[in-house]
């Protein structure tokens, strides 16, 4: 994850509870209905995304 300050053409914007992400369109089906939050501990800060649409399968 990276921030960015505008979007290319195969970006796709997304707004949530007033913030504003720039998606790659290649995983915006994999982060539908995930939640995303920004974590601070003593070990260090960023973001962490859980739930989603997961790929299935191994390696």
């Amino acid at each position: 994850m990276t921030l960015v300050e505008s979007k290319n053409d195969d970006d796709e914007l997304v707004e949530a509870k007033g913030l504003k992400f720039i998606l790659s369109s290649k995983i915006v089906d994999q982060l539908n209905g995930a939640q995303i939050d920004y974590k601070k501990s003593f070990f260090g800060s960023g973001f962490a995304i859980t739930g989603g649409n997961q790929p299935q399968g191994s390696c």
